[in-house]
């Protein structure tokens, strides 16, 4: 692609301007976390497994994000292609 085919484009708010990816180490430290306690809960029976839910609800923000982008992008999310 040139630089002419993207002039066109506008950049969705939070979204790089390159068109990539961008990994939030924030939240994904916080999956790792979530992770880290529903393995010591399946293990050892430590904490509640209350890190399921919170797994689950911050994986669904971000595929809800993703999915926004690449519709105002212009382009079908993945699952329906």
């Amino acid at each position: 692609m040139s630089s002419d085919d993207n002039a066109g484009r506008r950049a969705s708010p939070g979204a790089p301007a390159g068109g990539g990816g961008r990994r939030r180490k924030d939240i994904q430290g916080l999956r790792a976390v979530c992770m880290m306690q529903v393995l010591a809960y399946h293990a050892w029976r430590v904490g509640s497994p209350v890190g399921v839910d919170a797994f689950i609800m911050i994986s669904a923000y971000l595929m809800t994000g993703s999915f926004v982008r690449r519709t105002e992008a212009g382009r079908m999310p993945f699952f329906a292609e």
